[in-house]
Parts: C-alpha cells; sequence; structure tokens
C-alpha cells in the first residue's frame, strides 16, 4: 500500500513537472513570434524605431524644458 501511495505521488510529481515546461514552451513560442514580427517590421520600415524613453530622461513636471 506504502509503494502505491509513493508511486502515485511520484506520477502526479512527474505530470506536474510536464505541464510546466509545457506552459513554458508556450509562453516562449508567444514571446518568440512577437519578437520575429516586431525584427520584421522593423527590418521592412526602420525609421518607425522609436526607443522607449529611459527613466531619467522623462520629464517630471509639464513645466519642465
Amino acid at each position: 500500500m506504502r509503494d502505491q501511495i509513493i508511486a502515485v505521488m511520484v506520477v502526479a510529481v512527474l505530470a506536474l513537472m510536464i505541464a510546466w515546461q509545457t506552459s513554458d514552451t508556450r509562453e516562449w513560442r508567444k514571446e518568440n513570434k512577437a519578437l520575429r514580427r516586431e525584427i520584421a517590421r522593423l527590418s521592412k520600415h526602420p525609421s518607425t524605431y522609436e526607443p522607449e524613453p529611459l527613466p531619467y530622461m522623462q520629464r517630471l513636471y509639464a513645466d519642465d524644458e
């Protein structure tokens, strides 16, 4: 009986690990797809690239120049 419980626990842990890996793989694929699309867009129209302003370059108040 004890061996069966241990076997079930091992199978459950393995199933969770496989599910976790699968979800990570899906996230990586989504991110890679988005990056490939952005690279393709920039390679066709490089003038559309606008870098994000760095935090220390942002204006704090409306009257700052």
